[in-house]
């Protein structure tokens, strides 16, 4: 695969067009991971790994083949290039993964596994470029590493190799991801019907707040109770009923409780225990799942069971408390559901355009077309040069729209503290 002059001018010319930009949007993932807090989670720093690798894969871009005629510095240019390669390849899968393991099981069980992300994503690039070295001394065609055109990578004498340490790794990630993020899309929506069906379960129960008029009707709720003490796959809500026979009272679960409303992050199984007159209120919050429990110290501090008795004497249920500011925690699942989806399909779409090209560049070569067509010669540079922001636009994209957030709900919370003062 050789070029003219004249068209790997226009090859650099792309390359060193878009690749600052990438280097920019991957810098400012690092950063925000550095230096906020809340981004200080192993899937940041999963990201931020990313973008270090997305990093110097744009700087080799921008050098291209300038340094070719220094035989040693391309080779370490070359080497360098394989194994960063490899890592934003094997990050991108990693990344998939965690949030895989955190939707279908948990984010304490997610967190285990740090250590085997690091291995992973250091030492496959390492096998890989350690790979290429013994393949040159079986394969004898010369410098494994040296001119590749497009920068300094595995030299034109041994093509099958680019396919072998590379491209079919690439693919092999691109598979399992899609694989991923399917199987997360169908949990998460498996978890907004069942939180619909239950929510929309506790609502007809709470048309009857005075209590079942037949021992029929006691006998159902006693069987609807039963049904959702047992059940392991409700999902966490900020307001959250709980029902109970054991004592005629109701209260109000706190609604400060902070939940992640990620389409990766969501929350474990919500166990519900019925309640006694001994027994502890407490709420914790582990990794985004709420576990709750009641206390009798709690109690106290809510309304008197006299008030209580006086309001509804046959009352048999614990009330949840409405949030008219908020919207249902079924509406941030599917709109966790349709982030997901979009996610996605930029993923897919961007390895695609990114990498495609490329991949179908190196097929041909391999077949022994030595003149593929130019103008896939200048997708392939175009891919290249935007395979950064797939990461990083996204990573970004997040943060921004988080941050937003954020600072509605703060306004929100002084808005309502002033009109308190006022009142």
């Amino acid at each position: 695969m050789g070029f003219t002059r004249g068209q790997l001018e226009q090859i650099r010319l792309v390359l060193r067009t878009i690749c600052p930009f990438s280097i920019a949007a991957n810098f400012a993932v690092v950063a925000i991971v550095a230096f906020v807090k809340r981004k200080q989670t192993t899937l940041g720093y999963l990201h931020a790994f990313l973008s270090l690798s997305d990093i110097w894969l744009a700087i080799s871009w921008i050098t291209g083949d300038t340094i070719a005629e220094s035989k040693d510095l391309c080779i370490v240019f070359g080497a360098l290039y394989e194994y960063f390669v490899s890592a934003s390849s094997c990050w991108s899968f990693l990344i998939a993964l965690h949030c895989y393991i955190i939707v279908i099981y948990s984010p304490k069980a997610a967190g285990k596994y740090w250590m085997v992300y690091l291995t992973y994503g250091i030492g496959v690039p390492s096998i890989l470029v350690v790979g290429t070295f013994v393949s040159q001394f079986a394969m004898k065609r010369g410098d494994v590493f040296g001119d590749a055109e497009y920068q300094c990578w595995i030299s034109p004498n041994y093509p099958e190799l680019r396919i072998a340490f590379y491209y079919s790794v690439l693919w092999l990630h691109f598979v399992l991801i899609l694989c991923f993020y399917i199987r997360i899309y169908f949990m998460i929506q498996s978890r907004a019907r069942d939180l619909s069906t239950t929510q929309e379960t506790l609502n007809t129960i709470d048309d009857n707040m005075n209590g079942p008029t037949s021992p029929k009707e006691e006998e159902s709720h006693k069987i609807v109770y039963s049904s959702l003490s047992r059940s392991k796959s409700l999902a966490c809500s900020k307001n959250l009923i709980v029902i109970d026979r054991s004592f005629t009272s109701r209260f109000e679960i706190p609604t400060n409780s902070k939940v992640s409303l990620s389409p990766i992050d969501q929350p474990d199984s919500l166990y519900i225990q019925p309640p006694n007159a001994t027994s502890t209120i407490q709420q914790s919050q582990k990794s985004s799942c709420l576990s709750y429990s009641h206390s009798q110290s709690t109690f106290n501090q809510s309304k008197s069971a006299a008030n209580i008795l006086n309001d509804s004497p046959r009352s048999t249920m614990i009330q949840r408390a409405p949030t008219p500011t908020q919207p249902s925690y079924v509406a941030k699942m599917s709109n966790s559901r349709n982030k997901l989806v979009l996610k996605t399909a930029a993923i897919a779409v961007g390895t695609l355009i990114s990498w495609l090209p490329a991949t179908i560049l190196q097929i041909l070569v391999l077949n022994g077309n030595a003149e593929p067509p130019h103008s896939l010669s200048i997708l392939t540079a175009v891919g290249f040069g935007l395979s950064g922001f797939w990461n990083s636009g996204s990573f970004l994209m997040d943060f921004v729209v988080e941050h937003l957030n954020l600072q509605k709900q703060s306004a929100a919370g002084i808005g309502q503290t002033q009109s308190h003062i006022l009142s």
